[in-house]
């Protein structure tokens, strides 16, 4: 649903912006505006995609930790299960330190785009008498896009960072009554070293991709955003 969304607003955003007589205008904002929005939603769904294949891989490690029974193959499969984790947690770290210039330079994009584009609405409302639809619903439509991309990278990002935080809770309720000495050192190992190998996304440990991105983008787009206005 997500996807067929951004498709339609992809499309909606280059029919708004072509839509010019001068053949010289379109190519130009094609190539700065169209084309550069188009390449950020590929990286950022390529980029989603690999996080939520390493969801998914942690969700079924998960499903292992629940059903977990007292036996002496248990005790491998703890074994197994920490082995998978770390394999996982060092492809968090490839695709952290892949995307996470590019995912960087799409967030500036990003808030850049949702204070200028918010202020020219409304500075074209307030000042200009014969603003276009056209041209409101334009710059509505990059708004909605920026969010979408802030969204994507929020949700992914949180997704993983919860799974990760299910296994730990999945552990917590493993008994160890009756059970001897290694297998609560498998257990309590593998609890230990979910606390030390996060799961947590960071862009070059300035902040984190999480649930707070999206609030936190918001908040500050919107308190500059006030600051023009008064100047306005």
């Amino acid at each position: 649903m997500i996807l067929i969304v951004i498709v339609i607003l992809i499309l909606l955003q280059i029919y708004l912006n072509t839509n010019q007589a001068n053949i010289v205008q379109k190519f130009v904002v094609g190539i700065t505006l169209n084309m550069p929005q188009v390449i950020q939603f590929c990286f950022l769904s390529f980029y989603t995609t690999l996080v939520r294949c390493i969801t998914a891989i942690l969700a079924r490690i998960t499903e292992h930790c629940k059903s977990l029974k007292a036996s002496d193959e248990a005790n491998m499969s703890i074994r197994q299960m920490e082995l998978v984790y770390m394999k996982v947690f060092e492809i968090k770290m490839d695709i952290n330190k892949t995307f996470e210039g590019s995912i960087l330079a799409s967030l500036f994009q990003s808030f850049h785009a949702l204070v200028s584009e918010a202020y020219l609405i409304y500075y074209a409302e307030l000042h200009t008498s014969d603003t276009s639809k056209t041209f409101v619903y334009n710059n509505g439509v990059w708004i909605t896009c920026q969010f979408i991309k802030i969204y994507l990278l929020s949700y992914s990002g949180n997704s993983l960072k919860a799974e990760a935080f299910k296994i730990g809770e999945a552990l917590h309720y493993v008994s160890t009554e009756g059970q001897g000495l290694r297998w609560m050192m498998e257990v309590q190992h593998f609890s230990t070293m979910l606390k030390y190998q996060s799961m947590d996304i960071s862009v070059f440990g300035y902040f984190s991709l999480n649930a707070t991105l999206m609030f936190n983008m918001s908040a500050s787009a919107i308190t500059y955003l006030i600051i023009m206005v008064q100047f306005a």
